[in-house]
C-alpha cells in the first residue's frame, strides 16, 4: 500500500488549521489553543525535515564525550558495571549506522543522555577527593563538554521552522460557488429573472462532491430551500452517474417515476464564472442518520423497514424508464443484456480506468477487479436501478422515515441483491434480517439470491477503493488540498480492502 509522506501530511493539517480552523475561533483563549497545537505540529514537522540529521550529529559527539568521561573514571577507579557494555552497545548503533529513522535515533540519545548524566554525576561527587589538579580539571572541563553537547542540539532544534506551503497546481478557471456569481447565473434562467439569492452556505459531506446549500427568494415573497451539488475541479472520473450532467439526468427521471429523491431544477454546465459543472435540486427536510461506518442516531424498527420498502419501490420500476439515461451516458446496449452482462460491462470499464488513469498503486485493487471479472453471479434476469451506495449516511430522515435518498453517482444497471448485500451489515445488528426481507418483498422487491451477497459487498467496495485511491493521487500530485484525504491510507483504503478480502470466495 502506498503510503503518503509525513510533511505532506502535517502541511495539509497545518493550512487546514490555519485557513479553516482559526479564523472561526474568535475568543483569546481559542486563539492560544491553536498557536499551541500549531508548535506542536511545527515540532513533528521538525522530526521529518531537520531533527535526524541534528541527532545523528549530537549522538556521534555525545558518544566521544561518554567516552571520555568512562575513560577517566576507568583511570580514578570510578567506573562501575555495566558502563563498558553501554558505550560498546551504543558505537555499535551508532558507527554502524544501524540508527538512522527518528525514533531509533531518539532512543540512542536519550541512553547517551543518561549515561553522560550518570558518569558526570559520579566524576561531580568524586571531585571532592585528593585527585591531582590536571584530573580536577579534565573532569570540570568534561562536564563542560556534556553541558554544551545538551544545549546544541536543544538550541538548534527550537530554532524557527516554517511549513512549506502545500502549492495547488494551477486552477483550470472560475471559481467556487459565491452568492454573486450564483445570482448572476440564477437571475439568467428562464422564469427566474427576479430571483434573489441569500443564505448561501457549503455543506461538509462527501469526498467526491462540493454539496452546498441557499435560498432562492422572487419578488412575490415566495422562497424555496435548495441544494446545489458541484463536481470537483478534478473529478476522480467523469462516466456515468458520477458526471454531474448525467446524475443530473438520472435524477430526473428518478423523481418523475415517483421515486422519494430529490428533483432537479437546473444544471450549470461549462459557465465560465464557476470553476466546474453542477446542478441545483430542491432541498428536502430531514437530517443524515449516519455516515460510511454506521448509524450515528437511533434508528428504531419502523425506519428500518421504511428503508427496505424504498429499497423495493426503486427495484420495481421498469428499467427501460431510464433508457434515455444509459442510451447517452452508459451505453444504449446496456439495457439489452442481462444482470450478468451489465456487470461484465462496469467491471471491464473499471480495469481500463485503473490502466488508464493516475491513482496511487495498490495490489490489493487490481487483485478485486481481476476476481470480481472472473466471479460474476451467473444471474441471466432483466437487470434493475440499483442505487449502488444506499446506505445510512446517503438518505434523509425526517419524522422517523425516510424523507429522500441521496447522492446517485454509484448508480448502476445491475441486481438488487447489490444494495441489500450492502446494507445488510447495519441491519442485522438492529433488527432481525428475515423481518427486513420480508417487508422488502411485501412492497415488490423482486426474490434475491442471498448467496451473492459476498460477491456484491466486494463490488460495492472496489468502487469506493478506486475512487480513493485516485483521492491520494490527486494529494499526491498537489491538485488537492483537501484535509480530508489524509486520512485516505490510514482509515478509508483499508476498510476497502478488508471489506472486499472478507467477502470474496478461494482464487
Amino acid at each position: 500500500m502506498h503510503i503518503q509522506a509525513s510533511t505532506t501530511y502535517l502541511e495539509l493539517i497545518n493550512q487546514g488549521l490555519m485557513n479553516v480552523i482559526a479564523p472561526q475561533i474568535e475568543d483569546e483563549q481559542g486563539r492560544a489553543v491553536i498557536a499551541m497545537l500549531q508548535g506542536a505540529l511545527k515540532e513533528l514537522y521538525k522530526r521529518e525535515q531537520r531533527t535526524p540529521g541534528l541527532l545523528m550529529e549530537s549522538n556521534t559527539e555525545g558518544l566521544a564525550i561518554a567516552k571520555k568521561l568512562q575513560a577517566i573514571a576507568s583511570r580514578l577507579s570510578l567506573e562501575e558495571a555495566g558502563d563498558a557494555d553501554e558505550i560498546t552497545a551504543l558505537s555499535a548503533c551508532i558507527d554502524g549506522g544501524s540508527s538512522t529513522g527518528f525514533s531509533a535515533l531518539r532512543t540512542v540519545n536519550n541512553r547517551l543522555n543518561l549515561l553522560i548524566t550518570t558518569l558526570g554525576n559520579r566524576l561531580s561527587r568524586a571531585r571532592g577527593n585528593e585527585f591531582p589538579r590536571e584530573q580536577q580539571d579534565e573532569i570540570a572541563e568534561l562536564l563542560r563538554s556534556a553541558a554544551d553537547w545538551d544545549f546544541r542540539f536543544q538550541q538548534t532544534q527550537r530554532e524557527a521552522i516554517q511549513f512549506a506551503e502545500f502549492r495547488l497546481r494551477p486552477h483550470p478557471g472560475g471559481s467556487e460557488v459565491t452568492t454573486e456569481n450564483l445570482q448572476e447565473f440564477i437571475a439568467r434562467q428562464p422564469g427566474r429573472e427576479d430571483t434573489r439569492v441569500s443564505n448561501l452556505i457549503e455543506i461538509p459531506g462527501g469526498m467526491a462532491k462540493h454539496t452546498y446549500a441557499c435560498t432562492l427568494s422572487s419578488s412575490d415573497g415566495s422562497a424555496e430551500e435548495v441544494i446545489i451539488r458541484k463536481e470537483d475541479i478534478h473529478p476522480l472520473w467523469t462516466q456515468w452517474a458520477f458526471n454531474v450532467a448525467a446524475e443530473f439526468e438520472l435524477l430526473t427521471l428518478v423523481s418523475d417515476a415517483g421515486f422519494n429523491a430529490p428533483k432537479p431544477l437546473i444544471l450549470a454546465k461549462d459557465e465560465p464564472a464557476f470553476d466546474s459543472n453542477f446542478y441545483v435540486m430542491t432541498r428536502r427536510p430531514g437530517v443524515v442518520p449516519g455516515n460510511f461506518f454506521g448509524p450515528l442516531i437511533e434508528m428504531d424498527e419502523s425506519l428500518l423497514l421504511d428503508i427496505a420498502v424504498n429499497m423495493a419501490r426503486l427495484h420495481s420500476i421498469d428499467i427501460q424508464h431510464f433508457k434515455p439515461y444509459f442510451d447517452r451516458f452508459v451505453s444504449p446496449e446496456i439495457l439489452a443484456g442481462d444482470i450478468k452482462d451489465a456487470y461484465r460491462f462496469e467491471i471491464e470499464w473499471w480495469r481500463r480506468y485503473l490502466e488508464e488513469t493516475a491513482t496511487v498503486p495498490s495490489p490489493a485493487c487490481t487483485f478485486a477487479w481481476d476476481w470480481l471479472l472472473e466471479n460474476i453471479p451467473d444471474n441471466h434476469e432483466t437487470p434493475v436501478l440499483v442505487h449502488g451506495d444506499f446506505n445510512v449516511h446517503n438518505f434523509l430522515v425526517a419524522d422517523n422515515r425516510i424523507s429522500a435518498v441521496l447522492d446517485w453517482e454509484l448508480a448502476l444497471a445491475g441486481d438488487p441483491a447489490q444494495d441489500l448485500a450492502y446494507i445488510k451489515p447495519n441491519i442485522e445488528k438492529l433488527i432481525d434480517w428475515d423481518r427486513f426481507m420480508q417487508t422488502y418483498y411485501e412492497h415488490g422487491g423482486r426474490e434475491i439470491d442471498e448467496s451473492t451477497f459476498g460477491y456484491y459487498i466486494a463490488f460495492a467496495n472496489a468502487k469506493p477503493l478506486t475512487g480513493a485511491l485516485r483521492n491520494m493521487e490527486l494529494m499526491r500530485n498537489a491538485q488537492s488540498d483537501d484535509i480530508r484525504f489524509t486520512y485516505m491510507d490510514t482509515d478509508f483504503v483499508p476498510q476497502f480492502i478488508q471489506n472486499i478480502l472478507g467477502h470474496v470466495g478461494p482464487v
